[in-house]
């Protein structure tokens, strides 16, 4: 039960265009510059305040949507590094064959 409810949240298969209206900038410098992070910030702040803004006023408390958030934010990063791992071991896998 637990398991579908959690099926039933997941973002990925969310329909809902939320951002369709929001422009995000594409990177203005190359991925070794020292401040790409901070210009990838810079790109997605009103994307993540527009976010955040009609979470608060659809009846959420801004708390519970910044702890939504910072946590949504985590668990794609941990998705991202798993995914990195098990292509790894893919890959090492084949050279192995």
């Amino acid at each position: 039960m637990e398991a579908q409810r959690l099926k039933s949240l997941d973002v990925h298969e969310c329909h809902h265009n939320i951002l369709g209206m929001i422009d995000i900038q594409p990177p203005l410098v190359a991925q070794t510059d020292p401040d790409r992070y901070s210009w990838c910030q810079f790109a997605l702040h009103s994307a993540f305040a527009e976010v955040a803004k009609r979470a608060v006023k659809a009846g959420w408390d801004e708390r519970e949507v910044a702890a939504a958030l910072v946590d949504l934010a985590d668990r794609h990063m941990l998705d991202l590094i798993t995914t990195g791992e098990l292509e790894a071991i893919i890959e090492a896998i084949k050279k192995q064959s």
